[in-house]
């Protein structure tokens, strides 16, 4: 199986042909047609910047003195949350697709977490 990701038009490719994301087959029933497109675009923008931080952060790469100051409080309370918890990061944005359901997407952590394997969602969004 082959699966690429297109970040300009957020696009999956699953062995060679486009698949819809995750996202775009809970569209409909998030309500989200009711808030402003502009918000919603500057929110996601915001969000990969945070997920690209966190992922900067699990894989040991994150530079903090040339991090956003935006970022840093996202970051800060990923670490913590790890601290915390104790969870350990086993996988970070992940792809992974169905041949079955035809459809792909982007783990954001998976963590051992107390006796088992979970999956986190990173959210920089109320």
């Amino acid at each position: 199986m082959t699966l690429e990701f297109h970040p300009e038009g957020h696009r999956y490719l699953l062995d060679g042909q486009e698949v819809p994301s995750v996202t775009q087959v809970l569209e409909p029933y998030t309500g989200l047609e009711y808030v402003d497109r502009e918000l919603l675009r500057r929110a996601a923008e915001f969000g990969t910047h945070v997920h690209e931080a966190c992922h900067l952060f699990n894989i040991d790469s994150l530079d903090r003195l040339t991090l956003d100051p935006a970022l840093a409080p996202y970051v800060s309370a990923w670490e913590q949350f790890l601290d915390d918890t104790g969870a350990v990061v086993l996988q970070s944005e992940h792809r992974v697709a169905s041949r079955k359901f035809k459809y792909a997407g982007t783990l954001d952590t998976t963590v051992f977490w107390g006796k088992s394997k979970r999956l986190i969602d990173i959210k920089s969004t109320v």
